[in-house]
């Protein structure tokens, strides 16, 4: 498995000028709200200057609205859908740069081992294994992104018991069958309720047209709330959800783990789907928060 070499990044780069949304930058801007919110109506949609610090970009159907704070240095992004976003303002000569705001650290060094806060695409889930007569029926569910949530310590002590000091272990204690991993959501499907909509409720007889749909989180907003559901989620103060804001470099939109859906997996399945599967890995210290809310959304104690 070979090492690509790569530095680590913090934080995003530059997006586009305030100054030429409707001029040079239209492009860089569209393009970047496209693919990070995925809304393809912005392509055909018109840009107007409500006052000199709040631009409005609409089509007949849907809007959001750019709303400058040049004395903090912020841009905030509304969209209609109810979710938020804040950006970095500089001001270099004439020109207000808009820059992303700061996101997770991320490294594309795909080590040789399994590590803590690896990404890796189309793991597969078996989620029933049925003998039908000289027949079996085997339901998997195809995870397009998981995270690794297993502590790394773990991983690092399994991976030299397997590989490079066998001969110094006694005993078999550090080994491991499985490991943890949480699905990661596109932040727009959780809003809407539909990142599990290619799915079969539990139960449902063959044949049957019967999608699973979530909580729509976007009718959860309520008046009296000064802030809406997504920008209490994006802050993390939902416990069931962890918000994920990748660099620029990383083709990954906005995502949540739900830390409700979390499953193990076959360790040496994982190894060998690694080998071509990985997309990245979440540097520390956010993938030690990632299991530090983990660990606190499974030791949480329902009162009455």
């Amino acid at each position: 498995m070979g090492k690509a070499a790569s530095a680590c990044n913090t934080k995003g780069t530059y997006l586009f000028s305030w100054n030429e949304i409707q001029g040079k930058d239209n492009k860089k801007f569209v393009h970047f709200l496209s693919k990070s919110y995925s809304i393809n109506w912005i392509k055909s949609a018109n840009i107007e200057d409500i006052d000199a610090k709040t631009k409005k970009v609409s089509t007949e159907k849907n809007n959001l609205l750019l709303k400058l704070d040049e004395k903090k240095g912020k841009l905030n992004l509304e969209i209609d859908d109810g979710r938020t976003s804040e950006f970095i303002v500089l001001k270099e000569g004439d020109n207000l740069k808009i820059y992303k705001e700061y996101t997770i650290g991320v490294c594309n060094i795909n080590e040789d081992r399994i590590c803590q806060g690896d990404i890796l695409k189309n793991v597969k889930y078996t989620e029933s294994f049925n003998e039908i007569g000289d027949y079996y029926e085997v339901s998997m569910i195809n995870f397009p992104l998981v995270v690794i949530i297993s502590q790394d310590c773990d991983l690092n002590e399994d991976y030299q018991f397997r590989y490079e000091i066998p001969e110094k272990h006694k005993d078999h204690d550090k080994i491991m069958f499985s490991l943890l991993v949480a699905p990661l959501y596109t932040a727009v499907q959780v809003l809407n309720g539909d990142h599990l909509s290619l799915l079969d409720p539990p139960n449902t007889p063959p044949g049957t047209e019967n999608k699973m749909k979530m909580q729509d989180l976007r009718k959860e907003n309520k008046p009296s709330e000064p802030k809406s559901v997504y920008a209490h989620m994006k802050n993390n103060e939902i416990p069931r959800y962890h918000f994920l804001r990748f660099p620029h470099s990383i083709q990954i939109s906005d995502s949540f783990i739900d830390f409700k859906h979390y499953f193990s997996v076959n360790i040496n399945y994982l190894e060998e789907l690694k080998r071509d599967n990985f997309v990245c890995r979440i540097d520390m210290p956010y993938r030690e928060l990632i299991s530090q809310r983990f660990s606190n959304y499974l030791s949480r104690i329902g009162l009455p």
